[in-house]
């Protein structure tokens, strides 16, 4: 069983579902879409890292980069020794005498598995109504914490890269007050499978509209790599357009009704139709191509406040 992301509530999905690029942007191996200007700037955006990999090493300049052991990238030399595998190689992070990672180490450490791929088996996803989530059961949800609070939710796409709403970000995009959590279970309380980082990169999709609510996304970097285990392991991102009626499966900390949840949450809501969706009996106009739509006609289950950035995953086995 593998799970892919889409993301909660009316979020875009232009960064989540691999379609054709348009002529300002570069196409990534995996099918995603960046802004050209963002191929060989010596910063690996793309998760598989094809935008730095045809980069010539001519581009790096003495003194302000690095280029790194295996030829294929050129990064920014504050990068070397800061605890993160930026080359993709570990020789930006050799001979440092110690690294600089500012996670805390899981104590189970084994991973082997592949993205969307739980060790830990969740709580029945056929469940219709919204229930405590087995802990590690969804081990790419992450904690987006302003000022050190949860506000939103997000989920891991690689090691030092995590993928959430952009309205969660819009009008606090200074990466020194957001701190992230990952491995977590319990809102309010630190758990032994946590891992918590600071940010350094915060990015709103270019063409983010605050109005529309319209390419909702946002990609927050790491001040460290996660080390991926039962609890800590990356989503997969869709190869294919979802149906109407797939059952999928939310999750966060979100309100429950009588305030955040203190345990993380799950839900099961099925995708809804597009035209269904944007007609006059549901939400009449305001959905763009941009967005997906997913609940039930009667409602009651759905993301609240406090699960926006997080994830709605659908299992593509």
């Amino acid at each position: 069983m593998i799970w892919c992301l889409l993301l909660v509530a009316l979020a875009a999905r232009g960064d989540a579902w691999l379609f054709s690029c348009s002529s300002s942007d570069f196409q990534c191996a995996n099918g995603n879409c960046i802004p050209a200007s963002w191929e060989c700037d010596g910063d690996r955006d793309c998760s598989d890292g094809s935008d730095e990999a045809s980069c010539s090493g001519g581009t790096c300049q003495q003194g302000v980069h690095f280029f790194c052991a295996n030829g294929l990238y050129c990064i920014d030399s504050a990068w070397i020794c800061d605890g993160d595998n930026d080359c993709g190689d570990m020789s930006d992070e050799q001979n440092c005498g110690g690294g600089g990672t500012t996670g805390t180490t899981a104590p189970i450490t084994s991973f082997d598995g592949d993205c969307g791929q739980p060790a830990i088996a969740p709580q029945n996803v056929r469940v219709v109504g919204g229930v405590q989530a087995v802990q590690g059961s969804w081990p790419w949800q992450a904690s987006l914490k302003l000022y050190g609070g949860h506000v939103c939710g997000g989920q891991i796409i690689a090691p030092n890269w995590i993928v959430t709403a952009a309205h969660c970000v819009d009008g606090q995009s200074n990466p020194s007050s957001w701190r992230v959590s990952l491995g977590s279970h319990r809102r309010t309380t630190t758990d032994s499978t946590q891992q918590d980082f600071n940010v350094v990169r915060v990015i709103m999709h270019e063409n983010y509209d605050s109005r529309q609510i319209n390419n909702d996304v946002a990609l927050m970097k790491l001040s460290g790599s996660a080390q991926f285990n039962n609890y800590v392991s990356p989503i997969c991102l869709p190869t294919q357009d979802v149906p109407a009626d797939t059952p999928c499966v939310t999750t966060g900390w979100g309100d429950t009704g009588s305030g955040a949840s203190t345990y993380l949450m799950q839900a099961t809501v099925p995708i809804m139709e597009w035209n269904k969706c944007n007609s006059a009996q549901y939400m009449n106009g305001a959905i763009t191509d941009k967005m997906i739509c997913a609940g039930y006609d009667q409602g009651g289950k759905d993301a609240c406040q406090g699960d926006s950035g997080g994830p709605l995953v659908c299992n593509s086995s």
